[in-house]
């Protein structure tokens, strides 16, 4: 064989050879150098809920201590004077109830001398009292028809106590019981109104009830 010719086959040999020797000899190379490490971070979430806030406590505020009140002694009232009805509640009538009002539209005031006052139940100390009181008598034809009635009377007691004056200020019914509710009382007799210790005339004002 001629030199020549096994140059050639020596070459061809070494570049078939040459090239897979220095791929693995680079891939060796590497396989033997590590990475660096590269630390590896984890992650953790917390869910984490936000807390109210706590309600802030109001100073409190200082009590105020109640006042006491001072309470003034009452003032005895004047026990009023007794009124005709009351005086009468004990006398024998053939009716069932008698009441005392106040007289309307008749002057009080002072017409001169003391004596010559009429006063009214409001002017006076003490009322007049019922001390002779013949019954009224109903009349026939009222206990007939079984009639009840209302009077309204008017009656000036003089300061000896009769009776000076009677009058009729309302009837209901008209007409029936008022002839026999005046006779019976222009007889009545009572203690009089008395008005700083002396005895005065006054007006009076009676209702009168009729049952039948």
């Amino acid at each position: 064989m001629s030199s020549s010719l096994k140059a050639h086959l020596l070459g061809g040999l070494f570049s078939l050879v040459i090239p897979p020797l220095t791929v693995a000899g680079v891939l060796s190379m590497n396989s033997l150098i590590s990475p660096p490490d590269v630390p590896t971070s984890h992650e953790v979430s917390f869910n984490v809920e936000p807390q109210a806030p706590k309600p802030k406590r109001k100073p409190r505020e200082a009590r105020k201590k109640p006042q006491r009140r001072t309470r003034s002694a009452p003032r005895a009232a004047a026990p009023p004077p007794p009124s005709l009805a009351a005086s009468l509640s004990g006398v024998a009538f053939d009716l069932p109830a008698y009441e005392l009002g106040s007289l309307e539209g008749v002057s009080d005031e002072v017409l001169g001398d003391l004596d010559d006052v009429v006063h009214t139940e409001e002017t006076v100390d003490t009322r007049p009292v019922p001390r002779d009181t013949p019954a009224i008598e109903v009349p026939a034809q009222a206990k007939a028809k079984h009639l009840k009635g209302r009077l309204v009377l008017s009656l000036l007691i003089g300061a000896d106590g009769r009776v000076r004056q009677a009058r009729v200020l309302e009837a209901d019914p008209p007409g029936v019981f008022e002839d026999a509710a005046l006779s019976a009382v222009r007889a009545w007799v009572f203690e009089p109104a008395t008005y700083q210790g002396r005895s005065v005339e006054v007006w009076a004002t009676l209702p009168v009830e009729f049952a039948p």
